[in-house]
């Protein structure tokens, strides 16, 4: 839209309008002070079929990383037979993984909010889908390190920009829930189908190369979400709001009304109103998230990140080795069992998708119930002796670990505004790949002491968990998405946006 200066002033206009039940006000031609703001046009054309094709390429893209992330923890005894791996070597292998993840966040999330979502999602797609095939044809052992290193490197920048565009796209009401499928089911039935597809591939190739074939599968996915991801992908209209890009975010605006049958929703033709600031790329600085805007949001964050990545991707990794110590299985049962485990995961994100958006429940009181529901299962887990009572425990707390990890996804999309949305996610993310880099192999020497040991320091860290979702007093439920980081304020009340005005 084109603003004259002469008619430029400021105005302050409740977002949530269209909430409240104000759509009269907001239909037909006022210019740009009463056109409706990002959030009425999005929740107008609602969750239709454009969603739906949104989800199911954001899910192929996660389920290729719950795939990778998982893939080397029931890879220890091929690789050990082939070159003679020793436990902590093991936990090197994993960990490398989490180096590269680190490195993806901080670059993913500054290239998201500077360079674009889709720009991003596109690259580190195709990244994965070269990296994972390598790693395939790895000669040696530290070959297949620096090529895992790579693929972690290509999730850590796929992951928290795929996760903000998703939740950008999406209406405030299925926010919660559509990040939960993207984040939680996905995730499970990447695990889930990387252990199916290794049991297929035993059954076929008895060699000592099968885990090779098994690294390959796990890029299928990509191979087939990257090409529908830049056929019908846009780019977050949030992003393009925030960069002034009015003209390309009413089409777009437009585009899903007709995909989603809303055309007669829509309101004033896909006009969205103007902000007065606009993000200047030159001007634009990523520490903004330590600002005192964002540090509490980024504190928070950061904490419970780490905990839900040491607790999970640390059961992840251990696991196998527990099983293998313990029931002394082979192969095939490991399979069976981490899969069962994967698949447990998806009742529990359930549960999450229903809770989280409960008026008096919330994000908050859902993490925190999953958290100390996680803590005392994880001290109830060694006491459990037969194969079968333990592999029920075990996939109860993996559910119990997944949930909050999914919740603050939602969270963080949620608390951190637009300009710096991809870059805080992914900050937080990476300050809990370091602490996941160094689980394996923590886990790996606790895994030698005993399997008592093991579960008491995950539900040890677990319990910081609950400490730090009780002390962080802020909800997100119902909350609009924020544009700048002076407008999160941490507080309960709606804050109120500085708006352009203009005829015309």
């Amino acid at each position: 839209l084109f603003t004259p200066p002469i008619c430029e002033v400021v105005s302050f206009v409740s977002p949530m309008s269209a909430k409240n039940g104000d759509r009269a006000n907001l239909e037909g031609n006022t210019g740009n002070v009463g056109a409706p703001s990002l959030e009425d046009q999005i929740n107008a054309v609602g969750f239709g079929r454009f969603q739906w094709i949104m989800l199911g390429i954001f899910g192929l893209l996660v389920v290729a990383d719950g795939m990778e992330l998982v893939v080397i923890s029931i890879l220890y005894m091929a690789l050990r037979d082939e070159w003679g791996l020793s436990q902590i070597e093991e936990g090197y292998l994993a960990g490398v993984i989490f180096v590269g993840v680190l490195i993806g966040n901080l670059i993913g999330g500054y290239l998201g909010d500077t360079w674009g979502r889709r720009n991003t999602v596109l690259f580190s797609g195709v990244f994965f889908i070269i990296a994972a095939a390598a790693s395939a044809f790895a000669p040696d052992i530290i070959t297949l390190a620096i090529f895992r290193m790579l693929v972690g490197f290509a999730i850590g920048c796929k992951l928290p920009v795929a996760m903000s565009i998703a939740m950008e796209l999406c209406p405030t009401h299925y926010r919660g829930k559509l990040g939960m499928v993207v984040v939680g089911i996905a995730f499970s039935i990447g695990e889930v189908f990387v252990c199916l597809v290794g049991m297929v591939i035993l059954q076929v190739d008895h060699s000592h190369n099968w885990w090779r074939w098994l690294l390959l599968g796990c890029a299928l996915p990509d191979i087939f979400g990257v090409p529908l991801a830049w056929v019908y992908m846009p780019e977050s209209p949030h992003f393009l709001l925030s960069r002034g890009r009015h003209e390309e975010l009413s089409d777009q605006i437009r585009q899903v009304a007709k995909l989603n049958g809303q055309e007669d929703a829509m309101l004033q033709d896909g006009r969205v109103r103007q902000l007065v600031e606009e993000t200047d790329v030159d001007k634009w600085q990523w520490t903004a998230i330590f600002s005192p805007q964002l540090s509490g949001i980024t504190t928070f964050c950061s904490v419970v990140w780490c905990v839900c990545a040491i607790c999970y991707h640390g059961h992840v990794f251990v696991y196998p080795l527990v099983l293998e110590q313990r029931f002394h299985m082979d192969v095939g049962d490991e399979l069976w069992a981490v899969a069962l485990a994967g698949a447990a995961e998806i009742p529990g994100v359930l549960i999450g998708m229903w809770l989280i958006d409960l008026e008096g429940v919330g994000r908050r009181a859902t993490a925190i119930a999953f958290f100390s529901l996680a803590c005392v299962t994880a001290l109830c887990v060694p006491l459990f002796t037969s194969p079968t009572a333990f592999f029920v425990a075990n996939m109860l707390l993996k559910t119990l670990i997944n949930a909050p990890f999914c919740i603050l996804y939602v969270m963080a999309s949620e608390l951190y505004p637009t300009t710096h949305r991809a870059s805080g996610i992914a900050f937080c993310s990476s300050t809990s790949r370091v602490a996941g880099s160094v689980t394996p192999i923590m886990l790996a020497w606790c895994v030698a002491q005993s399997v008592t040991l093991t579960y008491q320091v995950l539900a040890a860290i677990l319990g910081v968990g609950v400490l730090a979702t009780l002390l962080y007093g802020h909800e997100t439920l119902n909350h609009n998405l924020k544009t700048f980081a002076f407008e999160a304020v941490e507080d309960e009340d709606e804050e109120r946006t500085p708006l352009k005005s203009s005829t015309r």
